[in-house]
């Protein structure tokens, strides 16, 4: 895990009428104004995920009496362990035995010190997934920065391999922990890696303009963006043996292409 725990920023899509190339300055202030990871922030200080309408008394805030950020290294590092050791707990016994006690133990500090920085273990769950959100998201959202000029038929194969690398890497974010941590998962939209690559994606798309025949780029967005999340996690969680990874990365990205500019 990388060092540091970030929090995101809610944003929305840029409007962009008659979106052409946009200018290096352009990009620079769409990246820093996009959905970036602020420094050192515990994850969920601002969002709060609450249970669905209908389940009265039963809602879940992850980040209620929101959780102290850790300013101090060795407060970051605190953190950390505590996030690893939930992370660690769920992979090999399973989300509920991820109390907070147990949690404390693993990370070697007392449950006192659990408590300064988490209200409870909703909370420490929803900073570990924002946490593997920012990590597993910024090498896509750099990827397509760089390669907004790049012919979209080129760079798309490259940005599906990318995409499928990282959430093979990220079994626990991608498929376990929304199985069994549903409703911190699913009550809040910014808990996804495409709603926190959404403005980038947007962008990317827009600057591609020219190639793109579909009408409106949020539809293009939104449809492309569940194709390939899909097939992607189709491949990864029913593989087929008659199906490898690069064949799979060649037809989806000749299926997005062709959705995008026939």
């Amino acid at each position: 895990m990388a060092a540091g725990v970030s929090s995101l920023r809610k944003v929305k899509a840029p409007r962009i009428a008659n979106a052409g190339p946009l200018s290096a300055g352009d990009l620079a202030h769409s990246y820093d104004t996009m959905a970036a990871p602020n420094d050192a922030g515990v994850a969920i200080t601002k969002s709060r995920v609450k249970a669905k309408a209908g389940k009265s008394n039963q809602g879940i805030e992850a980040s209620a009496s929101s959780p102290k950020i850790p300013k101090q290294p060795r407060a970051r590092f605190t953190v950390e362990c505590i996030l690893q050791a939930a992370e660690s707990i769920i992979l090999t016994r399973g989300y509920e035995y991820a109390t907070t006690n147990y949690i404390a133990q693993v990370a070697g500090v007392s449950i006192g010190t659990v408590y300064q920085y988490f209200p409870r273990k909703e909370a420490i769950v929803a900073a570990l997934v924002e946490t593997l959100v920012v990590n597993n998201s910024e090498p896509v959202r750099k990827f397509m920065l760089t390669a907004m000029h790049r012919p979209l038929a080129e760079c798309m194969v490259e940005l599906i391999r990318l995409v499928l690398e990282l959430r093979r890497k990220s079994v626990f974010l991608v498929r376990r922990l929304p199985r069994e941590a549903t409703q911190v998962c699913q009550d809040s939209e910014q808990l996804k890696p495409e709603m926190f690559l959404y403005s980038t994606t947007y962008l990317f798309f827009s600057n591609h303009r020219d190639e793109i025949k579909v009408a409106d780029i949020e539809t293009a967005t939104h449809v492309s963006t569940y194709l390939c999340v899909g097939v992607i996690d189709a491949h990864l969680e029913d593989p087929s043996p008659k199906l490898t990874d690069e064949q799979m990365i060649g037809s989806l990205s000749s299926t997005i292409v062709k959705y995008l500019t026939a």
